[in-house]
């Protein structure tokens, strides 16, 4: 995947599998991963979260996928290898694993983006006001914003327990 093309874009686009650098400006796997310590950013979601592969950062350095999840501002161990995650995202496991964070409407919401946008939501989903998102602001915001927004509310609402920060794309930090 990662040779052979600039990324994957699931369901309407809400999920973008990095491959190599493409021109539709996702970042590729190389420029995603340029600050990462212990992990590999394979994916990112239209809210900010984010799929790694624990390269150590994580504890066990397995290459299990873990996702940053955008209303908890924690990483979660999903328990699956790269291909097995892949396979899942493509094969409908997507559905039921973001049906929580979707709005009515969210197909067209999310089509109209960029690739190098993502859904910024107030208030955040992390808080208990913005638990769900179809009665919540969502405005476009460039990715990059989002992970900046995720990595710094993870580490003032979790300090030592937020878990290795989000790498920032190359060339954004």
């Amino acid at each position: 995947m990662i040779e052979n093309t600039s990324g994957i874009e699931l369901d309407h686009s809400w999920l973008r599998l990095l491959g190599g650098k493409g021109d539709d400006g996702l970042p590729g796997i190389e420029e995603a991963n340029r600050a990462a310590v212990g992990l590999m950013v394979v994916a990112y979601d239209i809210l900010g979260g984010v799929f790694a592969l624990d390269g150590g950062a994580f504890g066990a350095g397995d290459g299990s996928v873990h996702y940053f999840a955008p209303d908890t501002l924690r990483w979660d161990n999903l328990e699956l290898g790269h291909s097995d995650f892949a396979e899942a995202m493509f094969s409908g496991l997507i559905t039921a694993f973001y049906e929580p964070l979707r709005w009515p409407g969210w197909e067209q919401e999310v089509a109209r983006l960029a690739p190098t946008e993502g859904i910024a939501v107030y208030p955040f989903l992390f808080s208990e006001e913005g638990s769900n998102p179809a009665t919540s602001q969502r405005s476009p915001v460039t990715l990059t914003e989002l992970l900046y927004a995720n990595n710094a509310a993870a580490q003032q609402l979790n300090g030592p327990n937020a878990g290795p920060a989000i790498p920032l794309p190359a060339g954004t930090e």
